[in-house]
């Protein structure tokens, strides 16, 4: 971003306050330049307060002509709250959850819902500010999913927003309760795909790629594992893995390792290796464009890296495992979600046919005939 800009911190009794120093255009007749040091929140780490930043710079940069910026927030309302306040409480809650993986929530806040909802008060909000931001992503080409997403963030920091008795009641229930429905993928990896991706990987990308077709965890939980969670005991090796930190993304607490997860996982320079196995990568968004380019380059289209774990899931399906042993290797809490992850194929379908067949079975052995 071409602005000349700082962060500068003053402590508090909140804790430590991050400000934004944005010097303005200069004043005619040689008055002294303007400035502008709007709070970004409290206790944020340097990635938030810059991301705070920007957003808070566009927001400036789009201020109507009329008037400065400062005046424009005045006619607000003095202390009036915005949302900027409710993100600094979000960040915070965040933080004492111990979260990892800030990529997603600090792009979906700076790109889209600073730049839309920023400029209004908490109090202003109405369900129909909230259906004038989905049609406005909706034009834009965003995907339903990716609308949800965007949409389950904001959804958070207006309800911890009521919880600190900022608003009455969260104004925008009613659209949360009518979002458009999610779509569910069912896209699988083929043999032959492997194949193609297995000539285009980065050897580190495809032991990741591997080690996902045989453990069935997200991409975040993998590039999370430590060398200390793989253990090898008498009947191979595990994966010891910590509680997940979400109630609603779980997983295994131990999970058994075959031959080919072995191989993938295990430190390349022995068991006294130190750290992340996939230190590679930071986090999911950090493979996000190797993984699209080497799709590209293979010749596979509209293939997720989620697809591994639906993959996982649908080839235990189609080798005849026990849904709750499905359930439990993927660490599903919510009822009924496993089947969300089994997309069926010719080992299940001739478990299906060895069904029915048995009804046939139980006809002729009655003596009953059309």
């Amino acid at each position: 971003m071409d602005v000349r800009f700082k962060i500068i911190t003053r402590r508090k009794k909140k804790g430590l306050a991050y400000h934004l120093y944005l010097p303005l255009d200069k004043k005619p007749h040689g008055q002294q330049r303007a400035r502008t040091t709007p709070l970004l929140g409290y206790d944020l780490t340097q990635e938030q307060a810059y991301s705070l930043a920007v957003a808070k710079i566009r927001e400036i940069r789009e201020a109507p002509k009329s008037g400065p910026f400062e005046s424009r927030r005045g006619s607000q309302g003095r202390g009036a709250r915005t949302l900027r306040d409710g993100i600094a409480l979000y960040w915070q809650m965040m933080t004492l959850q111990n979260r990892v993986d800030f990529a997603r929530p600090q792009s979906i806040i700076a790109n889209h819902l600073l730049p839309f909802f920023g400029t209004h008060p908490l109090t202003s909000y109405t369900p129909q500010l909230g259906i004038a931001y989905i049609s406005k992503r909706r034009e834009h080409g965003a995907a339903v999913n990716t609308i949800r997403r965007e949409w389950n963030v904001l959804d958070r920091i207006i309800n911890l927003c009521v919880e600190a008795d900022w608003l009455a009641k969260n104004p925008l229930k009613m659209v949360t309760k009518n979002l458009p429905s999610r779509q569910r993928r069912s896209r699988i990896v083929t043999d032959q795909e492997l194949h193609l991706l297995s000539k285009q990987c980065h050897p580190d990308l495809w032991r990741l790629v591997v080690a996902a077709l045989h453990t069935g965890l997200r991409e975040a939980k993998l590039l999370s594992i430590e060398s200390t969670w793989l253990q090898v005991q008498e009947d191979g090796g595990w994966l010891i893995l910590p509680k997940a930190r979400s109630s609603i993304k779980g997983n295994p607490l131990r999970l058994p390792l075959n031959a080919l997860a072995e191989r993938a996982l295990f430190p390349l320079h022995g068991a006294s290796s130190q750290g992340r196995v996939f230190a590679r990568w930071k986090n999911a968004s950090s493979i996000k464009h190797l993984w699209s380019r080497t799709c590209q380059r293979a010749g596979i289209e509209d293939l997720h890296f989620h697809d591994l774990r639906h993959t996982f899931a649908t080839r235990l399906q189609n080798a005849g495992v026990d849904y709750e042993v499905r359930q439990h290797l993927l660490g599903h809490a919510i009822k009924g979600e496993t089947g969300n992850y089994s997309h069926g194929g010719e080992g299940w379908n001739n478990k299906l046919r060895a069904a029915v067949q048995r009804l046939d079975g139980e006809m002729i052995n009655a003596k009953i005939e059309l």
